[in-house]
């Protein structure tokens, strides 16, 4: 008998969306649903809504106690093998739980999958109407994480041992709880796979969370404290602390002290408390003689460099970047054969070009732009 998905739909005065969401899930192709849709104490007519659905969705009702809160009533309810969350103003493609279903049977030692997604605004007759896409990599998405959130909720289709390992939701946090979430199942040892089959929608409108900057860099910063934690002071984690995780880690953490200043003073003290033990972690780890094939410590160090030329960093944070490229241009220019394949993102979007020159030249390209920069800083 095929596995059964529980499809977790939490919803707040969202009858607008909801039925847009619920139809996308009627629509799936894969058949052996169990729909909970938990109302967070919505005040519009969403359970009017859910009630012409009759017996096919199991509704649940709760006071109003936040987004987590709801996913986790849904959890408690929930008797599936694998677990689907879905947004009331998302959707999901008719084959989204399918294809990854199917794939999980083919890597039955995956527990966590996670698709391609695409944003919207507005469905237009069946179809929503396109943005975009939340950019993906393909390959050591745990490594990864250590940025920032690689996708939304609903792009991770998880088995229920994921849960029982790792527990519920923070009902502390109003954003970035998902990322949380992802935060600690890879501290339990569960390594999220990209599924190259399978594809959601994110709607993107003006109350929904990611719309909220100030909101959203608030718990970035939060998020980014908590992962120094799990990386470099929680010895049970499973997190490898290595040299790619680690330069992850200092270009998000660049990133929300760059975009805090630029936003609010909150929690800029606290953050940059953190930057030099974090480049000390990263430097510690340069010894490791197979620091030319590590593909995606390359990929943060460019991003590291971008981040030098687009904001003002402080002149330690300048220094620490100096020396973090004289190391990798010293031990580059060291290496006699030098042949590279990148594994990251750009090697999904380059066609007919030799990598290794291109990666050549955005290097030499990216120091010659960071020195100016620090020349006219």
């Amino acid at each position: 008998m095929n596995a059964k998905v529980s499809v977790i739909i939490p919803t707040y005065n969202y009858a607008h969306f909801l039925d847009d969401c619920l139809n996308s899930v009627f629509k799936q192709s894969y058949r052996n649903l169990e729909i909970i849709v938990v109302d967070d104490g919505s005040k519009d007519h969403t359970e009017k809504l859910v009630s012409k659905y009759g017996k096919k969705i199991n509704y649940i009702y709760q006071k109003n106690s936040g987004l987590s809160s709801a996913r986790n009533m849904g959890i408690k309810n929930s008797t599936g093998d694998y677990l689907q969350f879905l947004d009331s103003d998302d959707l999901l493609h008719p084959y989204a739980i399918e294809y990854r279903i199917n794939k999980f049977k083919l890597n039955p030692e995956h527990k966590l999958l996670v698709s391609k997604n695409k944003t919207f605004s507005i469905v237009k007759g069946n179809s929503p109407k396109i943005l975009g896409s939340w950019p993906l990599q393909r390959e050591n998405l745990d490594i990864h994480l250590c940025y920032f959130n690689i996708a939304p909720p609903h792009a991770f289709l998880m088995s229920s041992e994921v849960i029982e390992n790792v527990g519920l939701f923070d009902t502390t946090l109003n954003a970035c709880e998902d990322y949380d979430y992802w935060l600690r199942v890879i501290a339990k040892g569960f390594t999220p796979k990209f599924s190259n089959m399978g594809l959601v929608y994110y709607r993107k409108h003006k109350s929904s969370m990611s719309s909220n900057k100030n909101n959203q860099y608030h718990h970035d910063a939060l998020l980014h404290i908590r992962l120094f934690k799990l990386l470099y002071e929680d010895k049970k984690n499973n997190i490898e602390n290595n040299l790619a995780s680690s330069a992850a880690f200092v270009c998000g953490l660049l990133t929300t002290l760059s975009r805090l200043r630029e936003n609010s003073e909150e929690h800029i003290d606290e953050l940059m408390n953190l930057v030099r033990p974090s480049f000390d972690n990263l430097f510690s780890n340069l010894n490791d003689q197979r620091l030319i094939y590590n593909y995606e410590f390359m990929y943060y160090l460019m991003k590291l460099n971008e981040l030098s030329i687009l904001y003002r960093l402080d002149k330690n944070i300048y220094d620490y970047l100096v020396i973090l490229n004289e190391e990798y241009l010293k031990r580059y220019h060291m290496e006699n054969n030098f042949k590279i394949l990148i594994q990251s993102i750009f090697s999904q979007n380059i066609k007919n070009i030799n990598k290794s020159n291109l990666l050549s030249l955005f290097m030499q390209q990216s120091m010659t732009h960071f020195k100016n920069f620090l020349q006219n800083s």
